[in-house]
This record gives C-alpha cells, structure tokens and sequence, in this order.
C-alpha cells in the first residue's frame, strides 16, 4: 500500500467506527484505526486510540491485541512510560480488576520488566488464578531463582489440573 491507500483506508474507517453496531466491532475497527495510524506515522493519534480501547473494552480478546498495540505505539513513539502510568492508574482505580491486572502484566511482560511483571502476575494470581498465569508465575520465579516460589506457584497449577 502507498500513502494514498493508506488515507483512504483510515477515511473509511472514521466513517465506519460511528456506525459500529456492537462494542466488540467499535473495538475491532478502534484497533484496525490505530493501525492504519501507525503506518502514517501518527503515533500520538494512535496511542490515544488504543489507550481508549483499553480503557473501555471487556472483550479479553481485543484487549490482548490491544495490550500488544499499545506497547508497540508507546515505544515507536516515545510513550512508554506514559503508557506504563496510565495502566497503573487504572490498576490503582480498580485492584481487584483481573482485566486491568492482565493487561498490566502482559504489558510488563512486552517491556520485559520482570520484576514488575512479576508483582502484577502475584496481585493476579490473588484474586483470579488462571493456568496461564500460574505457568507465567512459575516461569519468572524460576528466571529470577526464586525457586520455592516457583515450586509453590507449580503446585497451585497442578491442583487446578483435572
């Protein structure tokens, strides 16, 4: 695709997303918008755009497409640690949300902020133990050689298994 396609592609897409029927299709188009953004190099534009969708969406799908978005954009354009604030903040409004904890560990996991990624998956593990997370816990207590805890957190994933 050339510029021209690509402003042509992001016209249609303005025009589609206040027509979107569901929240899950205002998301989908959100996400294929920030793309086409991206590849215009409009960075900034395009943070705001999946900062919204993080910010508002339910669907565990999209979120996931956009936590992986939002690092990409946030480091292209020199957001990071904007982004990192204010998926904090929105851990700080809601501890117990298992959403904004996901999204908080995936994006530390992008970063490859171990530590920090380690801190969201424990906060997680308190209130929504999940297989996926447990076998993600697990992983980084053993890269950072805290094998007791490994072997705690291998334990709880054993006795989630049937």
């Amino acid at each position: 695709m050339n510029a021209h396609d690509y402003e042509g592609a992001l016209r249609a897409i303005e025009q589609m997303l206040p027509a979107a029927s569901t929240p899950k299709e205002s998301d989908e188009l959100g996400l294929l918008h920030a793309q086409l953004l991206m590849a215009t190099s409009r960075d900034e534009d395009a943070f705001n755009v999946v900062d919204h969708i993080l910010a508002t969406s339910t669907n565990p799908d999209i979120l996931h497409q956009a936590a992986g978005r939002y690092f990409t954009v946030a480091r292209n354009g020199g957001f990071l640690e904007n982004a990192i604030a204010r998926q904090q903040e929105r851990v700080d409004a809601s501890p117990t949300s298992v959403t904004a904890l996901e999204v908080m560990a995936q994006f530390y996991q992008y970063a490859q902020q171990k530590e920090n990624e380690l801190r969201a998956r424990q906060a997680l593990s308190d209130i929504a133990v999940t297989p996926e997370n447990l076998a993600r816990l697990a992983e980084l207590q053993t890269q950072l050689g805290r094998y007791e805890q490994a072997s705690a957190s291998m334990s709880r994933l054993a006795d989630l298994q049937p």
